[in-house]
């Protein structure tokens, strides 16, 4: 019984994962081909993913969790094309160069694996796996900063932010169910926790964000009440001339207005 419900979290963390690396992938996408903007594409984070899905991945084949070896798997292929993606943009899109650069990329991708296969033991793999994965969810942290100071929200992208929690949740989970396995529980604990701070700032500056365009929307719609009483007074004027302005226009504007 245990044993299947330990599957049944696993393949629903992965899955949602894979979801989570689809919409990574997308989003690199969209930057590099519609918005040709890669200043806010984290590439060093993508190298440490890749990394870590590495260690995670030979972590699990030698100790026998399949699901951890396929989720780190998924995960770290689509961390490689969106890394591959990034380095490509600044190649200006010429074909020769992107082959060379996804050419170099997989060669050091397969000779670093090839490396943590032969000659690295699983408890060493794990090790580095907590690493890089702590290393991993430090970076987002500078995006918090970025949108703390500059108040602006949509820096940080919510829907992932919060995939992130229950995928990192549902990992934890299932650590403490494989007998408390720390080299799972503890990084995934660690990505609970920066997504809960990363949440909890988001809707701080969110909600300072909505207050400002009321705020201005408030404003925008007083002056454009002003504009009409001022234009209707003028229709409303004689066609001798312009208002008495302390007179005749203070008059019909607050007829207007609704006022004695």
């Amino acid at each position: 019984m245990v044993n299947f419900w330990l599957e049944l979290i696993g393949w629903i963390a992965t899955i949602f994962g894979l979801v989570f690396s689809f919409l990574t992938w997308q989003m690199t996408y969209d930057m590099v081909n519609y918005r040709f903007d890669v200043s806010n594409i984290p590439y060093l984070m993508y190298i440490l993913a890749i990394a870590d899905t590495s260690f995670g991945f030979f972590f699990g084949l030698k100790r026998d969790l399949l699901i951890v070896a396929i989720r780190n798997f998924q995960s770290g292929f689509v961390n490689f094309v969106c890394y591959s993606l990034y380095c490509i943009h600044y190649a200006k899109y010429q074909i020769k160069d992107s082959l060379l650069i996804l050419m170099i990329n997989s060669v050091i991708l397969i000779a670093f694996n090839y490396y943590l296969f032969s000659f690295v033991s699983s408890t060493a793999c794990g090790i580095m796996n907590i690493f890089t994965t702590c290393c991993f969810w430090v970076t987002p942290s500078q995006n918090i900063l970025k949108m703390i100071n500059e108040e602006d929200h949509t820096i940080l992208p919510i829907k992932l932010n919060l995939l992130m929690i229950v995928i990192c949740f549902l990992w934890t989970l299932y650590g403490i169910i494989e007998n408390y396995n720390l080299i799972i529980i503890f990084p995934n604990l660690f990505g609970v926790l920066v997504g809960v701070v990363s949440a909890y700032y988001w809707r701080k500056v969110y909600l300072i964000s909505l207050e400002k365009a009321n705020s201005n929307k408030s404003k925008h719609d007083f002056d454009s009440n002003t504009d009409l009483t001022v234009i209707v007074a003028n229709l409303f004027s004689p066609r001798r001339g312009p208002l008495n302005r302390q007179g005749s226009d203070v008059k019909v504007a607050g007829l207007v207005l609704g006022q004695p």
